[in-house]
């Protein structure tokens, strides 16, 4: 059986790491996700157990049969001779990352020479979404979220929530933001233009979605 680790600290989870597990639990029999139990990135939203759930759910709901998500509780290497896996998975943007990720892995190298170091490429669509970015549009939500409660009937705090969703992809919440924005002030053409905009993206999501469904069918 062939066996690989994908460890991060997916804080949190991005539709790009979504993309490399996905992609990855096809080239291997078992794809173990190895989550980091402590985050050292600043603005850290998320406790390891938290992480862990969330995955295992973007995983059940995904139907990964191949894909088991674990805990990182000690050094790489170890935790993959633990798993007795021989190859790491790592994603790779920019060349700014290789630099990083190069030199990573020629220290596992030196670590444990038995155990190979795979770069992958996240789907062109999804090479630029950072767990850093989504950050900080979840601090933007939570800042949004406190102001709304002070002004529930803000077209504009309700506006800038409703974009902020979207660059979630969050688009129910979005959605039911940006109605409530229009039905405020229903003269503005921004306003719609905006709900417009979320209407659309969630129907381009929804038709790749069926899309791609269809294809596995196939």
């Amino acid at each position: 059986m062939t066996k690989a680790v994908y460890p991060g600290t997916f804080d949190p989870m991005t539709l790009g790491h979504f993309d490399l597990i996905q992609r990855a639990s096809k080239l291997y029999d078992k794809l173990i996700v190895a989550v980091a139990a402590t985050s050292k990135k600043q603005g850290a939203l998320f406790d390891a157990e938290d992480r862990l759930a969330m995955i295992r759910e973007d995983v059940k709901r995904a139907r990964l049969r191949n894909v088991e998500v674990k805990i990182l509780d000690t050094l790489l290497v170890d935790f993959c001779r633990r798993e007795k896996a021989h190859v790491v998975i790592r994603g790779v943007r920019v060349y700014s990352d290789f630099e990083y990720e190069f030199q990573m892995a020629l220290t596992n190298r030196r670590l444990a020479p038995e155990i190979e170091t795979l770069f992958m490429m996240p789907s062109e669509n999804l090479a630029y979404v950072t767990a850093s970015t989504v950050r900080e549009y979840m601090r933007a939500v939570r800042y949004l979220q406190a102001v709304l409660r002070q002004k529930p009937n803000e077209p504009t705090v309700l506006n800038n929530l409703a974009l902020a969703y979207l660059k979630l992809n969050f688009f129910t919440e979005a959605l039911e933001h940006a109605v409530r924005a229009v039905a405020l002030f229903p003269s503005s053409e921004e306003l719609r233009r905006n709900l417009d905009r979320i209407r659309k993206a969630r129907d381009e999501v929804a038709a790749e979605g069926r899309a791609e469904a269809a294809s596995k069918k196939d």
